[in-house]
C-alpha cells in the first residue's frame, strides 16, 4: 500500500466513524424531519455530496408503489436551497428505480453500488434516478437499498449519494456498505416495520417537548423553557402519548430513548419476573428474576402506573 493509499484509508475510517456516530444520534422516534436528518448524516460520504433518503415500497420490478418520506441534504456550498427543493420535489414523484432489485436478497444484505453498475452499464443520468438530480453537476451516483423488516415485502430504505467534487470511488462504496445496515436499523426503530404514513410522526415542537420530558422536566418547567402555556404543553404531551402509543410517562420516555421500539410494549409476566419487549434484531427478551426482579420491579411498576401527563 502506498503512502497516499494509506492516508486515504485513514481518512475513510475517520469519516466512517463520524458517520456511525451521527447515525446513532438520529431520533429513535419518527419526526417529520427524520429523513432530512438521515440525509444530512449520509451526505458526509464522498466529496461535498448531495444525499437523498427515500422510505418507500417497491415491487419486484423496481416500480415504486408508495413513498412515505423523502429527505434531502447537501454538504456542498455550490448547491443552493432551491436546488435541494427541486431534488425533493422530483424524488417525491419518483415512480421507478430503473432496475429490479431481488427483494428476497435485500432481507439478507442491502444492495449497494454505483448507479451505472446497477443499471447494467446504462447511463444513469437518462433514467429515473438521473431525473431526480436534474441539471445539477455531480460526479456520479451511489445507490443503496435496504429492506425494512419482513412485515411488508417491498418496503425499503433507499439512499442516493452524489458527490459534487469527485467521482464515485471504491472507498465511497465501502463506506456506504459499512453504514447502510445501521441506517436501516435506525429507520426501523423510528418508523416501525409497517407503513403508517407520516400523520403520527412528531412535529418539531413535539420533539422539543419530548426531549425535555426525557430530561425529567415537568410540564410547567417545559412551558417556561419554551415560552408556552402549561395548557399548550399539556396538549403536546397528550399528542405524544397518542402518536407513540404510550400508556405511561415511563413508556413514553423509553420510546424516546430507543429502548422500546414502535409496536412493542412493556409488560409483566408473573410476580417474580419482569419481561421487557426486545429491541429489533435482539434474539432474546430480558428476564429479571430473583433479587434483580425484586430490586427493579418497584421502579418499573412506578413508571408504568404513572399518570400519562
Amino acid at each position: 500500500m502506498s503512502i497516499e493509499s494509506g492516508r486515504e484509508l485513514q481518512r475513510t475510517l475517520e469519516r466512517t466513524s463520524l458517520l456511525t456516530e451521527a447515525l446513532c444520534g438520529l431520533p429513535a422516534v419518527a419526526t417529520l424531519d427524520w429523513a432530512d436528518l438521515a440525509s444530512e448524516a449520509m451526505a458526509s460520504i464522498g466529496n461535498a455530496s448531495i444525499a437523498v433518503t427515500i422510505i418507500c415500497s417497491i415491487d419486484g420490478g423496481g416500480v415504486i408503489d408508495t413513498i412515505e418520506a423523502v429527505g434531502v441534504a447537501s454538504h456542498s456550498d455550490q448547491v443552493e436551497s432551491a436546488d435541494l427543493a427541486g431534488i425533493r420535489a422530483r424524488a417525491d414523484r419518483l415512480v421507478a428505480l430503473g432496475f429490479a432489485p431481488e427483494l428476497d436478497q435485500l432481507g439478507q444484505s442491502p444492495l449497494i453500488g454505483p448507479a451505472e453498475r446497477l443499471l447494467g452499464g446504462r447511463d444513469w443520468r437518462l433514467g429515473p434516478l438521473g431525473k431526480v438530480m436534474g441539471d445539477i453537476q455531480v460526479g456520479g451516483l451511489l445507490v443503496g437499498v435496504g429492506k425494512l423488516g419482513e412485515a411488508e415485502k417491498g418496503r425499503v430504505l433507499m439512499t442516493l449519494i452524489a458527490p459534487t467534487r469527485s467521482l464515485v470511488h471504491d472507498h465511497h462504496v465501502q463506506q456506504l456498505g459499512a453504514t447502510l445496515p445501521l441506517l436501516v436499523r435506525r429507520t426501523l426503530l423510528a418508523v416501525g416495520p409497517v407503513s403508517t404514513g407520516t400523520s403520527n410522526w412528531l412535529t418539531e415542537r413535539e420533539q422539543q417537548v419530548l426531549d425535555q420530558l426525557s430530561l425529567g422536566k415537568s410540564v410547567r418547567q417545559i412551558a417556561d423553557s419554551l415560552g408556552r402555556s402549561p395548557h399548550t404543553v399539556h396538549d403536546h404531551v397528550k399528542n405524544l402519548h397518542r402518536k407513540l402509543n404510550a400508556s405511561s410517562r415511563g413508556e413514553l420516555i423509553a420510546r424516546a430513548l430507543g429502548h422500546l421500539p414502535r409496536g412493542t410494549r412493556i409488560r409483566h409476566r408473573g410476580a417474580d419476573a419482569i419481561e421487557i419487549a426486545p429491541k429489533p434484531f435482539a434474539s432474546q427478551t430480558l428476564r429479571l428474576t430473583g433479587t434483580e426482579a425484586a430490586l427493579n420491579e418497584g421502579e418499573v411498576a412506578r413508571a408504568m402506573n404513572r399518570d400519562a401527563v
